[in-house]
């Protein structure tokens, strides 16, 4: 199955991406993208009745090769750039530890197929066109 399409139900997490996209997520620079992607996580944790995790742009904390990791210990992720599906990708690692979710696959597979469907689903010609210029991991132009 193809990562974006893994997960179906999807709407509250794509609905609240859809809205922080529109209300100028792109058009922000790095401080605003920032609390964009705090005001999104605040919402995806009440939508997914979970902790809300800090969100931090700290690159020296995340692993060289990663664009951003979760530290469950302190509920925190931490941001190397400001990426959306990275952001999803390790607030998805959030909800695995809060327990409120089944794990399909792995723990990276299942993060990773849940930010692409959620996005995909938020906004589908954007997904595409990040996906075609080879931004968005696990995803091709081929697999589209």
């Amino acid at each position: 199955m193809k990562m974006h399409q893994v997960f179906k139900k999807v709407n509250k997490a794509a609905g609240q991406v859809a809205q922080a996209i529109e209300s100028g997520y792109f058009r922000a620079e790095n401080p605003e993208k920032l609390d964009h992607l705090i005001a999104l996580a605040r919402g995806l944790a009440e939508a997914y009745q979970a902790p809300v995790p800090e969100v931090i742009h700290r690159p020296d904390r995340v692993p060289r090769g990663a664009f951003a990791c979760y530290n469950p210990g302190q509920q925190k992720i931490f941001l190397k750039n400001f990426s959306i599906v990275s952001f999803l990708h390790e607030f998805r690692h959030h909800l695995q530890h809060a327990g409120n979710v089944k794990i399909v696959k792995d723990k990276e597979h299942d993060a990773q197929a849940w930010a692409c469907s959620v996005y995909f689903k938020a906004k589908p010609q954007m997904f595409k066109k990040a996906a075609g210029a080879g931004r968005i991991m696990g995803v091709s132009a081929a697999n589209l």
